[in-house]
């Protein structure tokens, strides 16, 4: 074979070949390949000193330690910690694809993706919804038109109720939930770790929303035209997401995240009980993380304080 078409040959080879960039987001839920994709993509302006269109071609391979130590310098110097730290995590997730698909040596894998994240800690963002509020809440979704009104409402059920996230809410099907018990079997969950949860108290809201959308197997939320009728595709994490924004608005409670309903959820459960049944409710990998979600008040550990059993103290000191 000549030259010419041995290189022909090669670089068919290469376009076949599963890139390193492209198997790192195959193995991530797809609500997160886009953020970890925009994370290549900001360390590859960084690495080329341009925009890039596909991060996911870049050779990967080519990446050393001291690359890693500058990019962290400068992401440190320029992001806030969160950001740097989900870019940093996307680094090792690319450099260990390299490794495994054989285009980096373990060494050089391993001195590459040694990089600490940062270290930091910040109150909880988010909001804390009173009971009032979630009361408030459940009303404003009754004003939408048709079916919508009980699609909202059976979507902040799954949310408040279940503390699911918006991606494990919207790929929520009809077999998924077991109407005898009304359990949930989260399928979509974050890392593909599926969990069973609990959403009794939610029922009521969702058998509602059944009588109007049926028992056809399928997506459990379906999207809604603008007016009121069902269509029969499955609701996006941004329509969750728009609808509590819009039930928000709608009880005078400002904009609202879904977030917001999965953080209260985990506040009231730990208020109630024990850390460990909360974080297999929410599915997270540590109690650390479930931790984080707890928005309680700053009281209410002088409350809880107050609640001690103390002994009767003596009126007269004893001779």
């Amino acid at each position: 074979m000549n030259p010419l078409a041995r290189r022909k040959l090669n670089m068919a080879k290469n376009k076949r070949a599963l890139r390193p960039g492209e198997a790192y987001l195959q193995r991530l839920s797809p609500g997160g390949r886009a953020a970890q994709r925009s994370a290549l993509a900001l360390i590859a302006c960084w690495w080329l000193g341009r925009k890039v269109k596909d991060p996911v071609s870049l050779a990967w391979w080519r990446w050393s330690y001291q690359d890693s130590v500058r990019l962290r310098e400068h992401l440190a110097q320029s992001y806030a910690p969160a950001t740097v730290n989900r870019t940093l995590s996307a680094l090792r997730g690319v450099l260990r694809e390299c490794w495994r698909l054989g285009r980096m040596g373990r060494e050089a894998f391993e001195r590459a993706a040694d990089i600490s994240s940062i270290r930091y800690w910040r109150r909880p963002r988010g909001r804390l919804l009173s009971q009032a509020d979630v009361a408030a809440l459940f009303r404003a979704a009754l004003l939408g038109d048709g079916a919508r009104a009980s699609r909202d409402q059976a979507a902040l059920a799954l949310l408040y109720v279940g503390g699911l996230r918006r991606a494990e809410a919207a790929g929520v099907d009809l077999a998924d939930i077991d109407r005898e018990a009304w359990n949930l079997n989260v399928t979509a969950a974050k890392g593909r770790k599926e969990r069973l949860v609990s959403v009794a108290p939610a029922a009521p809201w969702l058998k509602s929303w059944l009588r109007t959308r049926g028992l056809d197997p399928g997506p459990f939320l379906l999207n809604v035209d603008r007016h009121g009728d069902l269509i029969w595709r499955r609701c996006s994490p941004s329509t969750i997401h728009r609808l509590v924004a819009v039930a928000g608005e709608r009880a005078g409670l400002g904009r609202l995240h879904p977030h917001d309903l999965r953080r209260t959820c985990c506040s009231r459960l730990l208020a109630l009980g024990d850390v460990l049944l909360v974080q297999r409710h929410l599915g997270h990998e540590c109690t650390d993380t479930t931790k984080i979600y707890d928005a309680r008040p700053d009281n209410a550990v002088a409350d809880l304080v107050d609640q001690l059993p103390m002994p009767e103290r003596a009126t007269e000191e004893q001779p």
